[in-house]
This record gives C-alpha cells, structure tokens and sequence, in this order.
C-alpha cells in the first residue's frame, strides 16, 4: 500500500468485493492498473475523502445531526459517522501510536491527538 499516492494493492485490500464495487459506485475510489503492482484501487480525491472520513467521526462523537448532504464525499462522511457508532457499540482496543495501533480521524489512547495520514 502506498498511502501516500492514494494508491492502496495486495490480498487485504481485494478481499472485500462488496465494499469495494459500493465505493467505486459512489465515486469514491477506481480500479488501475500499475506496472509494478497490477491492479490497484485509487482513490478519486484521498485528501477529500480523509477529512470528509474524519469530520464524519467528529460529528459523531459530539452528537451533531447527520451532515451528509452538505459534504464534498457523502459516503466517506457517513462511514466516519458509522465507523465510530461501531466502536461505541462494540468497543474494541485502543487506538495507540507507540504501538502503530492507529487509524485516520481517530484520537490515539497514548497521545490524545487525533491520527492523520499523511
């Protein structure tokens, strides 16, 4: 995975097809081809669709109403928003840095700050 270029391959990124065709769908990413890694998904607007991901956990986590509709990347927002209604369900471990434990948008246990990728 290069995170950095928008471009994400490998068996963890294919094994959910589902997703994948909703997301392609929706806009939010598209099939390529690489020379070095063959197919690869891209994402159309990475930048966008972090801070749309990211904005839809904070508005989770104040209690703000759904916010979909005035978004640049609505499916991106809304995943955000479910993504961290899940972890409150359900729980899970904690996010940490110190232990690369991390995930975009969401606050690390050791640090207090929110993860951002690059």
């Amino acid at each position: 995975m290069d995170s950095y270029s928008g471009y994400y391959f490998g068996p963890d990124i294919f094994q959910h097809p589902k997703t994948l065709a909703t997301l392609v769908k929706n806009g939010v990413i598209e099939f390529c081809r690489d020379q070095e890694h063959g197919e690869v998904i891209r994402f159309d607007d990475r930048r966008d669709v972090l801070d749309e991901f990211q904005r839809g956990i904070i508005d989770a986590e104040a209690g703000n109403p759904d916010d979909a509709e005035d978004s640049t990347s609505p499916y991106a927002y809304l995943a955000g928003r479910k993504f961290f209604n899940q972890r409150q369900r359900y729980g899970g471990m904690a996010y940490r840095e110190d232990q690369g434990r991390v995930c975009h948008g969401m606050v690390c246990a050791d640090t207090g700050e929110r993860w951002e990728q690059g």
